[in-house]
């Protein structure tokens, strides 16, 4: 059993260190449905699964929520889990400064525990960013598969870690 406080998380990150080195920074965007106040979340849920053919998210959906109207704009999130083998989307960071913070906490924590080769998963609440997880197992298998870019990236860092290993 495990006991923590509750944090409202806005985002989760992933950041790959690898021999105090951050290799990769990532958000991971869970899928929702925007309300346009006119379509039910049934109707909703049906053209987001028409557009999303391969869409691994089971759903949780309380019954009473399929015949809701949601306002124009109001998110609904298909789930709470941040995971992207259930349906999290990676999008790689941009901003500079969000890529510095995260990474200066990252590296931080990966130093604190002596690992020279983790994903280390940070959240953001409102007014602070917080390590959730260091993972020693670093999987990037939902990662690599968006796209021929990202595969790229994958490889290129498990690459540098074996050599890292061997030299």
């Amino acid at each position: 059993m495990a006991v923590c406080p509750f944090y409202e998380i806005e985002n989760e990150f992933r950041v790959v260190v690898l021999d105090g080195k951050v290799k990769l920074v990532y958000r991971k965007n869970i899928p929702y449905l925007l309300g346009d106040g006119v379509s039910t979340l049934r109707q909703l849920l049906v053209a987001y699964l028409k557009e999303n053919i391969d869409c691994p998210v089971s759903f949780n959906i309380p019954d009473e929520d399929y015949s809701k109207i949601f306002n124009s704009g109001k998110k609904y999130y298909l789930h709470w889990k941040h995971n992207l083998g259930q349906g999290a989307n990676p999008e790689i960071v941009q901003d500079k400064e969000l890529v510095g913070r995260l990474s200066d906490l990252a590296l931080r924590a990966a130093k604190v525990v002596n690992i020279h080769f983790a994903s280390i998963d940070i959240i953001e609440t409102k007014n602070q960013y917080l390590v959730l997880e260091i993972n020693s197992g670093v999987m990037m298998e939902y990662f690599s598969q968006l796209n021929d870019s990202n595969y790229q990236i994958a490889k290129d860092i498990y690459k540098e870690a074996i050599e890292s290993m061997l030299s």
